[in-house]
């Protein structure tokens, strides 16, 4: 679970994220460009992103983005992610 700044709840699943917003709890999933189901460790940065850890890596995803696919229930994020090729010893991070 991770409360922002803002008061939106991010819910690290074994079926991805889910947004908790504006009284709804609103899915989003790999159907939606997460590059993966089973979610960790959620944080943001003063960017205005969302750091994930999943067990298959860690991706970096804008909130801005995920919160519109989130409302609209369709569409696609685009997360940047992070694995081994980028100096990880593993994509578990659990």
């Amino acid at each position: 679970l991770y409360l922002d700044s803002e008061g939106i709840l991010y819910i690290g699943t074994d079926n991805g994220l889910t947004v908790f917003t504006e009284g709804k709890f609103r899915p989003v999933s790999r159907r939606n460009g997460l590059p993966a189901e089973s979610m960790n460790q959620i944080l943001d940065d003063l960017a205005g992103n969302l750091w994930v850890s999943t067990t298959r890596g860690v991706f970096r995803v804008e909130k801005k983005e995920l919160l519109d696919v989130a409302k609209a229930g369709s569409g696609r994020v685009h997360p940047r992610t992070f694995g081994i090729a980028d100096g990880m010893k593993s994509e578990q991070c659990t």
